[in-house]
């Protein structure tokens, strides 16, 4: 969002911001006034957020002028004054403007004033509200980001950059900076070093809460160049410390400062190395700081300092002002004070402090409300004179500040001599008050709607007066003129405010027809409408006027609007240039002499109209010659309007007589066949030639024919060259002659060789054969060469003779029974020698037969052996064996070690051989064969391992394996599951484990496996069944004794017999005394070997306890707890028992005893399903009741006794289970299983019998189950 503070009222405030309106985004204004929000009818521009173009439309932003102007007529504060008034908005457009044919477009217009900022004092949309061409996509500020190569983040009003370089500015203000934070940034820290940019400009601008800044040291502006509006409009900024920053090679600080209405003081580095000195432009750079009191610019090198033009307008509160260190450039440019912009316009020094160098513009003003005349304190001239100027030049702009400090040369301008002549002399000056005259000239501010302008006039200090009005203005180069003639105003000592707001309107300036020439000689004519004294608009220069294929450089002329009548029209250039389009080069074609082929040449790209000139490049064979038979170099041409290229004159490449009017043909052995050309071939021609006949060649071209001619064409280098390639082919023959040959046995003769089927030997070639194969024999050369001649010989043939083949001697290996070996010999012999009857053999052993073997000469040189044994044909590789004689079958008995002797039939073999065999098979067990070795005398057993089988080395016979199983056993306990090991028929494993039950003493079994699988016995050897089951036995409870505590004093020892865990609980009681309740013992067998014995009062009774007897009561009590026992059938007892109401009935009423009754508690009672501790039984009238508080008692009937515990039970394992509830009746519809765990909490007594609770009312009878 931007903020544009008005010029009139600081408590209005233009925001413009962007708003997606459907595919669009618009720009909407609105005004905020103190108190409230206006919307302003202002035009809004339309961009498309969908698409944009680089293409940019400036758009005045026309706020109502009367909207705005609401100024209190009354206020006379002197405002600044401008002369700038331009309010535009760029922003991307979704099309661009397409022309046929003149047409206008407007650049930079303000046909009508609007109200807005104005003077480069203030922001100016014109130069810092410009959008960015691309309408936003995100309208979401980000917090953080990175600025060129630098780290930035924003939280809560804080800054902070953390280290990198700052990105290039625009030398424009960017709203977009800082993700868009900028108005609400109050501090900004830099945190580690930032390398700043050379264009710095505007980088903390437009920040309004912006008061403190760390950290800026940290901030190298050594290479930085531009500042300008680096700290623009920050408007609650109080002081910038550049003092450990470098700022040497900043040139532009114009607008540093300006509009930073509470800045105090600028601090800039001591070091000269550091400080500004290369600075040439500082316009409006502390325009508008109210507050400023020292700018710090005392020590600035400014020789280089070129503008200076407001750079100090309207800051009043600076005291003394000290350039006297300040060399000035004397091209300086300090600014008009006649239309606003001088230096010190606005300002009210008490002194300022000048040297004799000092150089400023003669229209430049220096204000004071102190006076108008500006003396030296010190001599100024050698007669001791002082010096002195006016604050406001004349209108002829002399006597002011610039006729004595004048540009043209580096002394005060006076007809007195300088006190120090050439030397630098500072000199303090201070306003004072011309009584001399009563007129004195005034700066006056003329507020109007296009912005304060100023002028100089001459009133009476003090005295209200009218004034002239300027009738025209000159406002950013446009013209503005007034129908008011005068204004008020009330003079100062320099400075004057008119006292009302003038109109200006534009100046109108007709359009019309302007002619520019053109280059060649023609001109184009522009239609221009009406417009305003500096406006400028774009013209389309109209394309009907251009020669097709030309265009005009420029395509657009601008026009500018002048009040001048003699020239109204003004374009921007004196000629129009005409040029050719540009024409798309490429080949092009030339033809030469032969049909059908061209030269390819490349005409390189230009103009239309334009001519082009290329080499012809040089082609064997071939000349380029024109039309008359002239050789040519060149190619020439131009570009018609059509962009084609038309040659100048027509060329040909034409082909060159051939070289060589023969042919050659080559023969296979490299004879040349010469034929002749026709007459006259040359280059590019096609020609037949005679392909001439050999004598046993076929002449062939690849289509397997005998050709008599070939076509073909003569090549670029004068050559001929065959469209196909001629080979002379030798003819195939049959057979190949050659002389009779015989071995020197006279028994072979070989006289030709078949070769009809090898195609590839044909007449003329060098021909290898073979030497025929003749078997058994071979010959004196494996080959024979020669030339292949037509009659079917061989030149140069060698002559063959073959010889038998020589079998050299062998030895063959015979192998022994014993595995060792002998060898037998074949003498050597050669092919076709006789061998009958002669035979080879080995030495004779017993229960072996041997083989005998004949052999014959081989053809190959391997003697052929035959086995006569078996008849069959032998290698020398392969081991000759004797045959073993046959064992017949035989039957024989064997011992074993567990099963007696056992009868094995051994089948025949040989001798020599050894086989398995299986034992006689017995079930459940399993025995290793046993091996029968074949021997001359008889077959021997032995085991696996060799041992002979004998008393002492029986047959093996183990049991099977038996695997682990899981077995179930009937006991006294029900069914118990047991894991039987893996184990053998026939093995017996002595000790297993049962599962332990708690109280009870494990019987022990052993397993004995058999064929059937394990078998389970008890201590007894007696197998665990059904009907003969495990005896779970109960832990031994030994017999004790209770003392029992008779009235008399005496003890007496009753004794508890023994038991076992699990035994039914049985019921002891003391021998009975008159007069006394006998104690009742239960005891119930425990499981860890003690009895569990309790009393009446179901209080567990221990070893070392006495029971007492109890006295029977006969009469009345002593107070309202206690029971009257006046009636007979009253009984009182003490007890400590825990009792429970029933849940499933209602709340139990409770009742009080008083005066031998009881009678009902009205306001109490015991809730369903709750537990009570009760210390006293009392019966009443046969009805019991049990104490539960003071007077409190519950009816016995109403609720069941019983003892907490927290223990798993285990159902016996017969039957189900019946499950009663707690009033004692059984529950129909639930069971519970036998064989089964479950939690119990209780063991209660109902009805005289023990339960286990295993639900919120579901019990089961202590008799159906027992403890884990």
């Amino acid at each position: 969002m931007r903020f544009e503070q008005l010029k009139k009222n600081s408590n209005v405030i233009v925001r413009k911001k962007l708003v997606k309106s459907k595919k669009n985004w618009i720009i909407v204004s609105s005004l905020s006034i103190v108190g409230g929000l206006m919307l302003l009818g202002s035009t809004t521009t339309d961009v498309s957020a969908a698409t944009t173009t680089s293409t940019t439309i400036e758009k005045s932003v026309n706020t109502s002028p009367s909207a705005l102007a609401t100024q209190d007529s009354n206020n006379k504060k002197s405002t600044p004054a401008s002369t700038n008034n331009s309010t535009t908005e760029t922003l991307p457009a979704t099309s661009t403007n397409t022309t046929n044919t003149s047409t206008t477009t407007a650049k930079t217009t303000s046909t009508v004033p609007t109200e807005t900022t104005t003077g480069s004092t203030t922001d100016t949309p014109s130069s810092e509200t410009n959008v960015n061409n691309s309408a936003p996509t995100n309208p979401t500020l980000n917090d953080s980001g990175q600025a060129g190569f630098t780290n930035w983040n924003f939280d809560k009003g804080n800054l902070s950059i953390d280290g990198g370089t700052l990105p290039e500015g625009t030398g424009k203000p960017d709203d977009t900076r800082w993700g868009g934070h900028s108005q609400d940034i109050s501090s900004i820290q830099i945190t580690s070093p930032v390398k700043a940019a050379k264009d710095s400009s505007y980088l903390f601008a437009n920040m309004p809460k912006l008061t403190t800044i760390s950290g800026l040291e940290n901030l190298d502006t050594s290479s930085t160049t531009n500042m300008e509006g680096i700290f623009k409009n920050d408007t609650s900024l109080d002081s910038v410390d550049f003092s450990k920053n470098n700022v040497h090679s900043v040139k532009n600080f114009s607008k540093a400062f300006e509009n930073d209405s509470k800045l105090k003081k600028v601090i800039f580095p001591s070091d000269s190395h550091a400080n500004a000195a290369l600075v040439n432009d500082t316009r409006h750079m502390f325009a508008n700081d109210k507050s400023l009191i020292d700018p710090g610019v005392k020590d600035w090198q400014v020789h280089l300092l070129l503008f200076t033009a407001g750079m100090f307008k309207n800051d009043d509160q600076i005291p003394t002002f000290d350039i006297g260190g300040w060399l000035m450039n004397t091209s300086v440019n300090t600014g008009n004070s006649s239309i606003g912009e001088g230096m010190f316009d606005g300002t009210n020094f008490q002194s300022i402090i000048f040297n004799n160098y000092a150089v400023f513009s003669p229209e430049t003003a220096l204000t004071s409300q102190r006076g108008n005349i500006w003396t030296s304190v010190e001599p100024a001239y050698t007669d001791g004179s002082v010096a002195h100027f006016s604050g406001i030049p004349n209108s002829s702009s002399d006597k002011g500040l610039g006729s004595l400090y004048k540009q043209t040369n580096n002394n005060l301008q006076n007809s007195k001599t300088f006190v120090t002549n050439n030397h630098l002399t500072k000199l303090t000056y201070n306003p004072t008050v011309d009584d001399s005259t009563t007129n004195i000239p005034n700066l006056i501010t003329l507020p109007t709607n296009v912005g304060d302008q100023s002028f100089v006039a001459i009133g009476t200090v003090g005295i209200t007066s009218s004034v002239d009005v300027p009738q025209t203005i000159i406002v950013d180069g446009h013209k503005y003129k007034t129908d008011t003639k005068t204004v008020t105003a009330k003079f100062g000592q320099t400075t004057a405010t008119a006292d009302q707001t003038v109109t200006y309107t534009n100046v109108k300036v007709a359009g019309g027809t302007v002619e520019i020439p053109t280059n060649n000689g023609s001109s184009v004519s522009l239609t221009v409408p009406d417009g305003n004294d500096g406006d400028t608009i774009d013209i389309d220069v109209p394309v009907d006027q251009i020669p097709k294929g030309y265009h005009s450089i420029p395509t657009k002329v601008t026009i500018k609007y002048s009040d001048d009548s003699s020239n109204h029209l003004l374009p921007d250039t004196k000629e129009i240039q005409i040029s050719g389009d540009k024409a798309q080069g490429g080949p092009y074609t030339i033809p030469t002499s032969t049909a059908n082929k061209t030269i390819s040449v490349v005409i390189p790209n230009g103009v239309v109209g334009g001519s082009v000139t290329i080499k012809l490049p040089d082609k064997t064979g071939y000349k380029p010659v024109d039309n008359k038979g002239n050789e040519k170099t060149e190619l020439t041409g131009t570009f018609d309007a059509d962009g084609t290229f038309k040659p100048d004159q027509s060329i040909i490449y034409m082909g060159q007589p051939a070289k060589d009017t023969t042919v050659h043909f080559k023969l296979p052995n490299g004879n040349d066949i010469i034929s002749t050309l026709p007459s006259n071939s040359k280059v590019g021609d096609k020609v037949t030639v005679k392909v001439p006949s050999v004598p046993g060649y076929v002449a062939d071209d690849g289509t397997n024919q005998n050709i008599t001619e070939v076509t073909g064409t003569i090549d670029n280098n004068g050559n001929f060259a065959p469209d196909k390639n001629i080979t002379y082919t030798g003819k195939h023959l049959n057979s190949i002659k050659i002389s009779d040959t015989k071995t020197d046995t006279n028994k072979v003769e070989v006289q030709s060789v078949d070769v009809k089927d090898n195609a590839a030997i044909k007449v003329g070639d060098k021909v290898t054969i073979a030497a025929p194969k003749i078997t058994g024999y071979k010959p004196n050369i494996q080959q024979i060469s020669g030339t292949l001649q037509a009659d079917g010989t061989l030149a140069d043939a060698t002559n063959l003779t073959y010889t038998p083949i020589e079998n050299k001697a062998i030895t063959l290996t015979v192998k022994k029974p014993d595995g060792t070996t002998t060898q037998l010999t074949v003498p050597a012999g050669h092919y076709n020698e006789d061998t009958t009857g002669k035979i080879i053999s080995p030495d004779e052993i017993k229960g072996y037969d041997k083989t005998s073997i004949s052999y014959v000469y081989g053809a190959d040189g391997t003697p052929i052996l035959t086995d006569l044994q078996t008849n069959q044909t032998i290698t020398s590789d392969q081991t000759l064996e004797y045959t073993a004689k046959t064992i017949p079958t035989k039957v024989i008995s064997l011992p074993s070690n567990s099963q007696g002797n056992q009868t094995l039939k051994i089948p025949t073999g040989k001798v020599g051989t050894t086989s398995q065999l299986d034992v006689p098979s017995i079930p459940g067990y399993t025995a290793k064969k046993v091996k029968v070795n074949y021997l001359p005398d008889g077959p021997v057993v032995t085991d696996l391992n060799g041992k002979e089988i004998s008393a002492s080395n029986p047959i093996i016979y183990t049991g099977d394996p038996v695997p682990s199983q899981t077995i179930s056993l009937p006991s006294s306990h029900g069914e118990k599951t047991i894991t039987v090991p893996d184990g053998a028929v026939g093995d017996t494993l002595d000790t297993i484990a049962l599962p332990d039950i708690p109280g009870y003493v494990t019987p022990k079994i052993k397993v004995h496996y058999t064929v059937d699988g394990p078998i389970i016995l008890d201590s007894d050897n007696k197998q665990i069944s059904q009907d003969h089951q495990l005896q779970y036995l109960g832990v031994d409870n030994p017999a004790s004794t209770i003392t029992i505590k008779n009235p008399d004093g005496t003890t007496t020892n009753i004794t508890i017999p023994d038991g076992h865990y699990g035994d039914k609980d049985i019921t002891i009681t003391a021998p009975k005394i008159p007069g006394y309740n006998a104690p009742t013992l239960q005891v119930s067998f425990g499981k860890d070997g003690k009895p569990i014995i309790t009393d009446s009062k179901k209080h567990q009774v221990t070893a070392n306890e006495q029971i007492s007897y109890t006295h029977i009561s006969s009469g009345g009590h002593s107070s309202n707890t206690k029971p009257s026992t006046n009636n007979i059938s009253n009984k009182l007892e003490q007890q400590n028992i825990t009792i429970a109401t029933y849940s499933d009935q209602p709340a139990v009423k409770l009742y009080a005893f008083n005066n031998s009754t009881m009678s009902i508690v009205k306001n109490r009672k015991l809730a369903s399903q709750s537990d009570w501790y009760s210390d006293e039984s009392l019966t009443l009238d046969g009805i019991e009741y049990f104490r539960v508080a003071t007077n409190e008692w519950v009816k016995a009937s109403q609720v069941y006794i019983y003892q907490a515990i927290q223990r798993t039970i285990r159902t016996y394992p017969q039957a189900n289970k019946i499950l009663y509830k707690a009033e004692g009746t059984s529950i129909s519809y639930r069971e519970i299983s036998a064989n089964s765990d479950w939690y119990t909490d209780q063991i209660a007594y109902i009805n005289g019998e023990k339960y286990y609770r295993v639900a919120t009312n579901e019990f089961v009878k202590v008799n159906d189950a027992h403890l884990l």
